[in-house]
Parts: C-alpha cells; structure tokens; sequence
C-alpha cells in the first residue's frame, strides 16, 4: 500500500490533497473502465486507513475531528467518484461529530455512495432514515445493495421488537 504518509493524515488537506495527486496524475477523459484508474487509487487511500485502524497503528480513541473534516472534504468531491467508498465506510469511527450524520443523509440520495452510507449508518444504529431506505429498497435491482437496505431495515425492526 504505502500511498500515504499514516503519520500525517490528521493534518488538515492532507489527505485532500492525497487524492487531488492521484487524480491530478491518473485521470483520463477516455478511461470507460467500471472503475477508473484514478478512483481505484483514491480508494486505496482509505483502505489504507482502514487497514491501519483494524491493526491498531491509529488508536480509535486517538483519531481527531480534523481528520474527519478531512474525510468530509474527499466525500462530497463529487470528481473523485467512486474512489470515496472508502471513505464513507471509515465514517462510523466518528460517531460523536454531528457533521456525520448529516453527511450520511447527504448520500442517500448519491447514486454512487447510497449503500455505503446505509451500511454505516446500520453501524450506527441510527435508525432515522427507515423510510428513505424503504424507497430505496424498492427501487434497487442490485442484489448486493439490496441487500445492504435489507440489513439496514431489519436491524431497525429487531431494535423495535
């Protein structure tokens, strides 16, 4: 891995900048692939956090608003594109910062991030957008997102009963 520096992303545009680099250097307008080359890289940025985080080189305890502004930033640059799963999927390391939720809502209506948000706000337990996800629900064809909105539901409807 090694595209980052895991001592410095709690700097501010750190991390910002990270992923302007691998767009900046791998973007190209005729890249037609499922994933671009560009967003594999970004996303690799977060996997790398994640990594990180599960090995216990960042201590959960440790990890700082800063650095979730910072993740922030990189989910709603809408050009980074799918390389900001990564991203979304680290949110629920930050449960007490208010902008999170907000932004988890933001998504549900993101084409691109729709199930990662759900998938984290199931994390959560943050069971205030059921019927949101319903529609959602009612609407996917895919059967990996859908099942994500299904967990999402019958998490909420176990914490009901």
């Amino acid at each position: 891995m090694n595209r980052i520096n895991i001592n410095k992303i709690q700097e501010k545009d750190y991390l910002y900048n990270s992923c302007n680099l691998y767009y900046d250097k791998y973007f190209n307008s005729d890249d037609k692939g499922q994933l671009k080359f560009f967003e594999r890289e970004i996303w690799m940025i977060g996997s790398e956090i994640i990594d990180n985080i599960k090995r216990k080189k960042i201590e959960k305890k440790n990890l700082t608003d800063t650095l979730s502004e910072e993740l922030l930033k990189i989910i709603v640059e809408d050009r980074f594109g799918r390389g900001r799963e990564s991203f979304v999927m680290l949110l629920h390391y930050f449960k007490n910062n208010s902008n999170i939720e907000t932004c988890l809502a933001t998504l549900l209506d993101d084409e691109q991030l729709y199930p990662f948000a759900i998938d984290e706000l199931t994390i959560l337990k943050n069971f205030n957008y059921v019927d949101k996800v319903q529609k959602i629900l009612s609407k996917e064809k895919v059967p990996w997102r859908r099942k994500v909105a299904e967990r999402y539901i019958k998490k909420y409807l176990d914490s009901v009963f």
